[in-house]
């Protein structure tokens, strides 16, 4: 997986759809087969309180199943769907990070970076 830092800007208000594919080392995609848990996190700091969550079970992270090969279940595709409601309040900077719980319940961080949220008149 991807261990450099994930960074992107929006705009408060904005919506956006963050397209997230996990890759092993040799750049092919992990299929998310079985995957028990994925959360999403938007903190001010490491240790701070999470200030907008997304996961599977809260319909705010959607596997993505039609670019799959035939037989498989994933592509190793997700997306994090951020709406108007979560970012209208956000400005300045944030960490967000996401983690996921595979198949025999192996828990891990697959990537971390820095959202640079702005505020437009």
């Amino acid at each position: 997986m991807n261990d450099a830092p994930q960074n992107f800007q929006m705009n408060a208000g904005d919506s956006k759809r963050l397209k997230i594919t996990l890759v092993d080392e040799a750049d092919i995609p992990i299929p998310l087969n079985g995957v028990q848990t994925i959360e999403w996190s938007l903190a001010r700091s490491v240790r701070g309180d999470a200030a907008l969550v997304k996961s599977l079970a809260n319909g705010g992270v959607v596997l993505i199943t039609d670019q799959a090969g035939v037989g498989e279940v994933n592509c190793g595709r997700y997306d994090v769907l951020i709406n108007h409601a979560d970012s209208v309040a956000l400005a300045g900077e944030y960490l967000h990070f996401c983690k996921l719980k595979d198949a025999a319940g192996a828990a891990q961080t697959v990537f971390r970076g820095r959202v640079q949220v702005e505020r437009v008149i």
